[in-house]
């Protein structure tokens, strides 16, 4: 089940003891940039349903620490199989934990699934899940089976653990092999070009999420 709006406003009141004013606040700045879709508006429902049956599902989670930053990690394969990046192998391998959605999975356990697989992760809270799918494209010759590229939905998450929790080996099949916290600003530029206009989208839509956590992080 996805958060509403006014549920993640109810979840940042739990965490961070915010007055409503400031809750009301945020409402209106969060539904202002969250991405809710990536087709045009003009396009029908149906088709729009037809077109996503072409990407993988997939999720992706941007895990805040308490002050604002977001975790990023690096791959441990480059992009040395595809042509455009052959000469830069080891380029663009930073980015957020993400992985497929598995048959019947709701997106929310994936997420969760997902950043413990991948970074050992268990101590975090949902804020935020991005209501639509954003959708990104393979480039030639990086195809998973017959899939034109990912979909994705976006779950904003807050650590409450101790940075020892932090294990990129935690699953046999290793993603990381190095982690570090960044600006929100920095992330889209650490990521392949293909991908990187949806980190565009959430750097953009998380804004005053990530604003919000500074300031409450200055109080303390």
């Amino acid at each position: 089940m996805l958060l509403s709006w006014r549920a993640v406003i109810h979840q940042l009141y739990d965490i961070c003891h915010l007055q409503t004013a400031t809750c009301n606040l945020l409402l209106r700045l969060l539904h202002r940039h969250l991405p809710i879709s990536r087709a045009p508006r003009y396009m029908p429902p149906m088709r729009i349903d037809d077109e996503l049956k072409h990407y993988r599902p997939n999720v992706g989670v941007l895990l805040f620490h308490p002050d604002g930053r977001v975790f990023v990690a690096r791959r441990v394969a480059g992009f040395s199989d595809l042509t455009e990046f052959a000469d830069k192998p080891n380029e663009w391998r930073w980015q957020c934990p993400q992985g497929g959605v598995d048959p019947g999975e709701d997106p929310v356990r994936a997420a969760f699934r997902e950043l413990k697989e991948e970074t050992g992760v268990v101590s975090a809270r949902l804020i935020a899940m991005t209501p639509s799918w954003l959708a990104y494209d393979f480039p030639p010759g990086y195809r998973k089976k017959d899939w034109r590229g990912q979909r994705q939905k976006w779950a904003a998450m807050l650590f409450e653990g101790v940075e020892s929790e932090i294990r990129l080996d935690a699953d046999d099949h290793q993603e990381f092999d190095a982690w570090r916290w960044i600006d929100l600003e920095e992330l889209p530029q650490l990521i392949v070009p293909f991908k990187r206009g949806v980190y565009q989208e959430l750097a953009t839509a998380f804004r005053p999420l990530r604003d919000y956590l500074r300031l409450l992080d200055g109080r303390r």
